[in-house]
C-alpha cells in the first residue's frame, strides 16, 4: 500500500487545506512555489486520495493521521 511520506511541503499544503479549499494558483503563491512544483505535489497527493481538484480548487479529503 502507499504510504504518504510527511515533508514539509506536504505539512505546510496540509495545513492550509484544513482550513479552507483554495485555488491552485493562490496555493502555490502562499507556498512560495512556483505552479509546476506544486502541481506535481498535488498530483501526488490527488492519486494517494489525500485531496480532490475540482477545476482549480483543491480540497482535502482525508486528514494525515
Amino acid at each position: 500500500s502507499s504510504k504518504l511520506i510527511y515533508d514539509n511541503l506536504t505539512l505546510k499544503i496540509f495545513n492550509l487545506l484544513d482550513k479552507k479549499a483554495f485555488n491552485e494558483l493562490e496555493l502555490a503563491n502562499r507556498l512560495n512555489l512556483n505552479i509546476s512544483e506544486l502541481l506535481i505535489e498535488l498530483t501526488k497527493l490527488e492519486a494517494l486520495g489525500y485531496i480532490k481538484r475540482s477545476g482549480t480548487k483543491v480540497f482535502l479529503t482525508k486528514s494525515l493521521n
